[in-house]
Formats: structure tokens, sequence, C-alpha cells
């Protein structure tokens, strides 16, 4: 018989003292993805060392800087948590189509120690707004439904905020998860850097009231 084990976790918003963490865990996560479509040329391209603090906390203080309402934490992670992801579908996806220039909006996942499990970012400027700059589960704590709940929680957001859309440029490997939260495929996206191509999936979800 097989046990299973999945982490009780928190969603909080992003605050300051969870930027360090941020960074370890999205170098992490992309350095550890086996995908025959990543070979570890492309992940050094996509992440050859961990990014400061500081850029990490200038992407996602933007509900910090405009004092907004912040969400409710949620808490989530049981046996019975829906939409769980096996390790295959871990929702590393590719670095944006271009810079980040404004900050936007984080929500991370905590467990019980108050450890970072995973996180989301949210574009929110107007040209940009909706646009999922990251979503990244650390390694330890895949296939537990943890990504699922983070975008759940981001689109309730958005749809608070009124927004119309989501949209995400995904890798192979998060391509399932997005298909199965209701997002649909508008192009096949190819990211050159450094000399190397990193192919992946634009992704479009329309947000209804």
């Amino acid at each position: 018989m097989i046990s299973l084990f999945y982490t009780l976790f928190t969603i909080i918003a992003y605050q300051p003292t969870h930027a360090q963490a941020i960074s370890l865990l999205f170098h992490q996560a992309v350095q550890q993805i086996n995908h025959p479509r990543y070979p570890q040329a492309k992940l050094n391209v996509w992440s050859a060392a961990p990014r400061s603090a500081t850029y990490w906390h200038n992407v996602s203080k933007a509900l910090l800087m405009k004092g907004q309402r912040l969400p409710n934490t949620i808490q989530a992670g049981n046996k019975s948590a829906p939409n769980m992801l096996n390790d295959n579908e871990r929702p590393n996806h590719l670095p944006r189509r271009k810079k980040i220039g404004r900050s936007g909006v984080t929500w991370v996942a905590l467990d019980g120690q108050h450890q970072l499990c995973g996180f989301i970012n949210l574009a929110i400027d107007f040209n940009q707004q909706g646009y999922i700059n990251h979503l990244y589960v650390a390694p330890q704590f895949s296939g537990q439904g943890i990504a699922t709940q983070l975008l759940m929680y981001a689109q309730q957001w958005a749809l608070e905020q009124g927004f119309l859309q989501l949209t995400v440029d995904a890798s192979y490997l998060s391509k399932a998860l997005f298909l199965k939260a209701g997002f649909d495929i508008i192009q096949t996206s190819f990211q050159h850097k450094q000399q190397v191509t990193l192919n992946g999936f634009y992704m479009r979800k329309a947000l209804h009231r």
C-alpha cells in the first residue's frame, strides 16, 4: 500500500521578507527540470543563478505600494485536494517575453513552518494586465496541487479587479496545468536569448463574472 502525504499550506500576499526565498525557489525549480525539450544549456539561460532579492521585491510589491486591501489568506492542501498534479505537470513556465518594467502582484504559499512552497506573480499594468509572469512550486512540494491553488487564487483576485483575461507563456511542462484550468493555446512561442531558443505556448483565458 502506498501512503500519500500532502503539505498543509497557506496562501498569503507577498511581503518583503519573502524575496530571498522566492529567488532561491525560482532558480532551484528551473535547474531541477527534467524534460527532453529543456537540456541543461536551456536551463542555464532560463536561470543561470539566483537573481537578487531586490529584483524579486521590485516585481512583487505593487499591492504594498498601492496600499490595496490584501485578499484574505486561504488554507489548502489535504488528501482530497482538488486538481492534483503529477510530477510531469510541475508548473515551471517560460520566462516572459519582455522585461518586467513595473511591479506586479505576488502571492506565496507557505507550509506550517512558514517555508516557501510556491509563488505566483501577476502583471497589473494596463498593456500587460493579467499576464502571469511566474508560477513556480519548489520541487519538494510538487504534485500537491499548490500551483493549481495559487492560480485559482490569482484568478479570483483578477476577477475582483475587473480584469478581462489571464495570459501566460507556458512551457511544455506547465501547458497541461493551464489547459486544465481553462486556458486556450493561442500560438506557439519562441523566445531567443543568448543564442538559445526556448519554445512554449502563449495561452489565454477569458474571465467572466
